[in-house]
């Protein structure tokens, strides 16, 4: 036998009385357990260091705990644990087992004293395992002279019994400190029987345990807390007989029998959980006798899934059952008594066959139109409220179709969808009309004559593309994408066969116009170079436009800069492309662009390259350009002295000059540009092209 001192208490070696639960012992014996258990020594904590077997029952009336440390304790013959008085704790990695025995492993005995509080308590660690035989109980509570006040039985690990917990039925003491057991989130019960068979009178608080086997809960008395518990129940359905020395098998999940020898004052209350019997009812209540008293005062169901065998009921109960409006909420999978039904729930049902769901009487709201997206999905039920439990019609499958709450787009135009909900729903039906258009870009330019051609620019038509998604979704696009209708707008001009577009808008401006060269001259002043001759003057931006009917377009927004460049092509007069012999003219472009994040005109020169007559760069903003160029001598490298600049004379000697026929309204939006920024000139754009047709 070896002795060790707990750590708390190493330094008082010379104490030679000490309170119970002062020592630690070492076991590996039946003696040495025994001596260790025993109320008149000292020993707080015993510590298995060995597979022991006991032989003969053993009481334990103190504080103690029993450390299985990864060992098996077993019990043969007539030998149990006796708590009575006593705090026995089991902890560690083990088995305790009872397989051999003629009892249950544990007995937990109460007091004849009704103002007795922790009389007797028995606490399973979470990585205890509890074994029994066939016939055998993993914990009992028996009577004290018919009472047995003071119990508690902590349960946080495994019982795996014949039977799996139960009260004596001569305790019937109706109380605040009657038995009580609390059977933690980390336990499992499994059992050939009855998992729990409450006879007596006691209070029962099961967390998120796992309960499993042949047979639930059967009870005759006392009060039950579920709390997110789990029970399934595979036993075979038997109609029971009332029976004053035990229950009869159901097969029931939770097995109520009111009986006249037994203290009744059932009381139970349901927050959450999953309750099943594969093969009888959920909740099965019967009478011992014709006449008997029915033993439920109280129910409360807040929620959980109740789920009975084929052709069973959830609820089954006697005649005179009288306990009303006890459900708040749940899933059935049989439709419950709308008398159960607390005032301001609901019952929905799935399809005519269940399951049924208790809720709060909402109706659930939809807006009047809903837009798809050709390919789109809309999910009525996805709100999570009263639609799920409706079914949905649809007026027009070509454009729609459906899959139980869910509709999606097929085609354009315009289609109603009727919520039909059930026969126990509230909520009268509901219409929605559902718009749905096909969302394409396709990339265009205009030219200088206002007429479309179509480019092949791929990259600008998946980014258009993504930003008009994200913004008929509701999301946040870049900063610089500014939109002149609303989506619902825009959506309505595409169900209605509205075509979308981008257009690379690039239109000269008319430098033969004063009031045009004079602003081009103040404006650009300072951002020449020596040498630069000017060639023209555009205005260049990426618009968002619809083709509606009758080739009408309509500005829905513009693009102020990107991300990546985009290529623009602007035309060049061929009087600018005849070079003096021995000189190489190179062509550029100023960008003026007004930065609204900085509140500041940028000027930018970038390269433009020359096939043709067509001059190409690419740019990431969008405004005004100049168009310059420089004549370089090919043996020395020195640019020759402009001759293109704006003057008075500009015209002589072929200097300057564009097409009469172009925009002069251009020049008004290159002012609006300079001085009020690009989003003011988005939206004047806009407002003066909407209804335009070109």
């Amino acid at each position: 036998m070896k002795y060790k001192f707990l750590p708390a208490l190493a330094t008082a070696l010379a104490a030679v009385a000490v309170s119970h639960g002062a020592y630690a012992m070492e076991v590996g014996t039946i003696d040495e357990l025994k001596t260790c258990l025993d109320w008149n020594n000292d020993e707080g904590v015993c510590t298995l260091t060995d597979n022991v077997t006991i032989t003969e029952s053993i009481q334990v009336s103190k504080e103690v705990e029993l450390d299985l440390n990864g060992n098996k304790l077993a019990l043969t013959g007539n030998s149990e644990l006796l708590v009575y008085y006593g705090n026995m704790n089991i902890t560690g990695e083990g088995e305790i087992n009872s397989e051999e025995s003629n009892y249950a492993p544990f007995y937990v005995w109460g007091s004849t004293n009704s103002s007795a509080t922790n009389f007797s308590t028995l606490t399973i660690g979470k990585d205890v395992m509890v074994k029994t035989g066939d016939e055998g109980w993993g914990i009992v509570v028996p009577n004290n002279s018919g009472h047995a006040y003071g119990v508690v039985v902590n349960i946080d690990g495994t019982i795996d019994a014949g039977y799996g917990m139960t009260i004596n039925g001569i305790v019937q003491d109706v109380a605040d400190n009657a038995p009580t057991f609390n059977i933690g989130d980390t336990a499992t019960i499994l059992s050939k029987g009855h998992a729990i068979y409450a006879a007596g009178y006691g209070h029962w608080n099961i967390g998120a345990a796992s309960i499993a086997g042949k047979e639930g809960v059967g009870l005759k008395a006392g009060t039950f807390a579920f709390n997110d518990t789990n029970i399934n129940v595979d036993g075979e359905y038997n109609k029971p007989d009332g029976w004053g020395n035990g229950i009869h098998d159901s097969g029931a999940t939770i097995q109520i029998e009111s009986h006249d020898g037994y203290a009744d004052n059932v009381e139970i209350t349901i927050n959450g959980g999953t309750y099943v019997s594969q093969n009888g009812h959920v909740i099965y209540e019967y009478k011992a006798a014709e006449d008997t008293q029915n033993a439920v005062r109280n129910i409360e169901i807040n929620g959980g899934t109740f789920t009975a065998g084929e052709e069973k009921d959830v609820f089954q109960v006697s005649e005179n059952f009288t306990v009303e409006k006890f459900i708040e909420g749940g899933e059935f999978s049989t439709l419950p008594p709308v008398a159960y039904i607390k005032e301001g729930k609901e019952i929905y049902d799935v399809s005519p066959d269940g399951p049924y769901f208790v809720e709060d009487d909402v109706e659930a709201e939809y807006p009047e139109t809903i837009y798809l997206e050709v390919g789109e999905s809309y999910d009525f039920g996805g709100d999570g409220i009263v639609s799920k439990y409706a079914t949905l019609g649809i007026d027009n499958r070509e454009v729609l179709e459906g899959e139980e709450l869910a509709v999606t787009a097929t085609g354009t135009g315009e289609a109603i969808v009727n919520i039909n909900y059930h026969d126990y729903i509230t909520p009268t039906d509901t219409n929605v009309t559902v718009k749905a258009y096909e969302l394409d870009v396709k990339v265009e330019k205009l030219d200088e004559n206002s007429e479309l051609v179509e480019t092949e620019d791929e990259e600008l038509e998946d980014y258009a593309l993504e930003q008009i998604k994200k913004y008929l979704d509701g999301e946040e696009t870049e900063e610089k994408i500014y939109f002149y209708e609303s989506a619902e707008e825009i959506k309505e001009y595409l169900v209605n066969g509205g075509q979308l577009e981008v257009v690379i808008d690039t239109e000269p401006y008319d430098l033969d116009d004063e009031e045009v060269r004079t602003y081009l001259e103040e404006t650009f002043d300072g951002h020449f170079e020596d040498g630069d001759g000017v060639a023209g003057a555009y205005y260049a931006g990426i618009e968002f436009i619809i083709r509606t009917g009758n080739d009408g377009l309509v500005w829905v927004g513009s693009v102020a800069e990107m991300s990546d460049e985009v290529q623009v092509e602007f035309e060049i007069d061929d009087k600018y492309l005849e070079v003096p012999e021995g000189y190489e003219r190179k062509f550029y472009v100023i960008r003026h662009h007004y930065n609204a994040d900085t509140d500041e005109d940028e000027f930018t020169r970038i390269p433009a390259e020359l096939n043709g007559n067509k001059l190409t760069f690419g740019s990431d903003k969008f405004s005004a350009f100049v168009i310059v160029y420089q004549d370089v001598e090919e043996e020395t490298g020195e640019v020759a002295p402009n001759t293109g600049r704006f003057t008075a004379s500009s015209n002589e000697g072929g200097a300057v000059s564009m097409n009469t026929g172009s925009f002069i309204a251009k020049k008004v939006v290159a002012m609006i540009l300079a001085f009020v920024g690009f989003r003011m000139l988005a939206i004047s754009l806009a407002r003066a092209k909407r209804e335009r047709n070109l």
